[in-house]
């Protein structure tokens, strides 16, 4: 399993967006889209709580593709999320 640490910005529903270090397991090899089912976890950024959804915007994808999240699990400095398709 590939790991790569990266930088991004979140978008979250009423609290607008907050940039964010996290450690993207599975990375795009080709294209710059993430696998539909990617995990990722946040080592710098907002306190989220299990079921939070948002946008996650790497800086390293063209700035307009929106990758939809939603949080797995959270814990003290850690937050998990995963690729999520709303329905």
């Amino acid at each position: 399993m590939d790991i790569l640490e990266t930088h991004g910005t979140i978008s979250l529903p009423d609290r607008g967006e907050v940039e964010v270090t996290l450690d993207l397991y599975d990375p795009p090899r080709t294209d710059d889209v993430l696998p539909r089912g990617w995990t990722a976890i946040i080592i710098s950024g907002p306190d989220l709580t299990v079921g939070d959804r948002g946008l996650l915007f790497l800086d390293a994808q063209d700035g307009l593709i929106a990758n939809p999240f939603i949080v797995v699990a959270s814990a003290d400095r850690t937050t998990r999320i995963s690729g999520h398709e709303p329905p």
